[in-house]
Order: structure tokens, then C-alpha cells, then sequence
């Protein structure tokens, strides 16, 4: 293999390799690598902005009171009912299913059955084979069917009917009402 035969008097032969020529850097050169850092940089303080933010609101956070007994619930829920005036305004419909609603809630509460979610007629299957006080079951079913028969049937009965009502209720809730057992003090000899 033999290379190209050069004349010694040819201008044109093969030249030495020259250095690369630099150019000057100039600022759209470098602009897009500027913009990838900042780029960056603010998702970086994005993420560490988030994850610290709920480090600070987690220990801001009040811890929340523990919740009430289904008895207080009760009592606080007939009050506010009483409170409400829905007889005065004739709101009879509205009187009984709150009525329903509290005696539902209080059950659940209580003796952990699925009341609220239950049709009445479920409810009272189930009702015998709670620990209720000695003859309640009877008033208990006559009161959610009356409440029934108001909030659907459209049922009208007289103004003492819904007063004796929320009696009923709030009498129940404090007959039934576990009695707090006192703790246990050694006896001192």
C-alpha cells in the first residue's frame, strides 16, 4: 500500500494539523445550563418547602379531647333539640327524625349495633338481644315507628305526642346509662 506521491514543489500537499481556534463564550452559550440550575434549585426548595411545612403543621397540631360518651352525646344532642324550637315552628317532621337520629346514635354508641344504617324494622330484630333496661323494648319500638310514621307517612299526631317524645328519649338515655364503677382502692390496715 503505497500513500500518495507528494512533489516536493507542489503548494497544495499536506499540511501539519492545527490547533483548535476557540470562540469567545458569550452569554446565549451559557443561558440554558443558567436556567437548569435555577430550574433545579427551585424544585429543590419546592420539596424541601413541603416536606418541612408539614413537620411544623404536625407539631402545631392540638391533639383532638377525646370523644364523648354516647350518654353526654345524648344529652347534649336532646338540649340542643329542646333548644331548637321546632315544635313552635310546626316542624314536626324534622322534631322526629332528629328524635330518631339521637336514639339511633345513642344505640350504636352504646350497645355497638349498626343503628344508624338499619331500617327500623332491622333495628327491633335486634333490640331483644341487647342488654336493654327491664321494659324498654316495647316504648323504644312504639317511638321509632311513630317517628316513622311522621317523617314518612306524613303521620299527624297532637303537640304533647312529640313532647312526650323527646321525654322518652332523654328518659331512656339516663336510665340506661352504665353506672361508673370506682376504682379500687387498697384498704390502709
Amino acid at each position: 500500500v503505497n500513500t500518495i506521491p507528494i512533489s516536493p514543489t507542489d503548494s497544495i500537499g499536506l499540511q501539519p494539523i492545527k490547533d483548535i481556534i476557540r470562540e469567545p463564550l458569550k452569554l446565549p452559550d451559557v443561558l440554558p445550563y443558567v436556567g437548569l440550575f435555577v430550574g433545579l434549585m427551585m424544585i429543590g426548595l419546592a420539596i424541601w418547602f413541603f416536606l418541612t411545612r408539614k413537620k411544623f403543621q404536625a407539631a402545631k397540631e392540638i391533639p383532638a379531647p377525646p370523644p364523648l360518651a354516647p350518654h353526654e352525646l345524648a344529652e347534649q344532642r336532646i338540649a340542643a333539640l329542646r333548644a331548637a324550637n321546632y315544635l313552635e315552628k310546626g316542624e314536626f317532621k324534622t322534631y322526629q327524625t332528629l328524635i330518631s337520629y339521637i336514639l339511633r346514635e345513642y344505640l350504636e354508641g352504646r350497645y355497638q349495633i349498626p343503628a344508624l344504617e338499619a331500617t327500623t324494622f332491622d333495628l327491633l330484630k335486634k333490640l331483644p338481644k341487647i342488654d336493654l333496661p327491664e321494659g324498654w323494648f316495647e316504648p323504644l319500638k312504639q317511638l321509632l315507628q311513630k317517628s316513622d310514621m311522621v317523617k314518612f307517612a306524613k303521620a299527624e299526631f297532637p303537640m304533647d305526642f312529640h313532647q312526650k317524645s323527646l321525654e322518652q328519649l332523654a328518659t331512656f338515655v339516663e336510665v340506661s346509662t352504665p353506672i361508673p364503677e370506682p376504682d379500687e382502692v387498697p384498704e390502709e390496715e
